[in-house]
C-alpha cells in the first residue's frame, strides 16, 4: 500500500491513503517529522512526480500537559484523545511521532481497533 502518495501525471491514480500522526510535542519536532516524510515521499516518487506531497493529518499533543501527568502515569488520556481524533478524521493508519507516547503503543492500538492500524 502507498501512504499518502498520489500523482496527477499518471494515467491511473495511485491508491491514496491518509496517514495520521500523533505528535510531535513541539512545533519544531512536528516540522522535522513533516519535512522528513515529505522528502521521503518525493524521493520515492521522483520518477513520477518530484512534487508529490503526502496526505497527512497531524494531532500535536500539549507537552505541558504530558509533563504534568506522565510522572503520575496519567498521560495516556492525552494520547488516547489524539488517536481518537485521528480515527474520527478517518485516517488509514496512525503513526506515533512522539517518543514519550511509544510506551502506550499497545493500549493505543486497542483504542484504534483493526479499522485504523497503529504503525509502530
Amino acid at each position: 500500500s502507498t501512504w499518502g502518495l498520489h500523482s496527477h501525471l499518471e494515467t491511473r491514480p495511485v491508491l491514496m491513503k491518509v496517514l495520521g500522526i500523533i505528535g510531535g510535542v513541539s512545533p519544531v519536532s512536528t516540522g522535522l517529522y513533516y519535512a522528513r516524510i515529505v522528502d521521503g515521499v518525493r524521493a520515492a516518487l521522483s520518477h513520477i512526480d518530484s512534487r508529490a506531497t503526502p496526505l497527512l493529518v497531524i494531532v500535536s499533543v500539549d507537552w505541558g500537559a504530558v509533563i504534568r501527568t506522565q510522572g503520575r502515569g496519567e498521560d495516556f488520556p492525552i494520547y488516547e484523545d489524539a488517536a481518537l481524533r485521528l480515527a474520527a478524521a478517518k485516517v488509514d493508519g496512525v503513526a506515533i511521532a512522539c517518543n514519550t507516547a511509544h510506551r502506550h503503543a499497545t493500549p493505543l492500538a486497542a483504542v484504534l481497533g483493526s479499522a485504523t492500524p497503529l504503525l509502530h
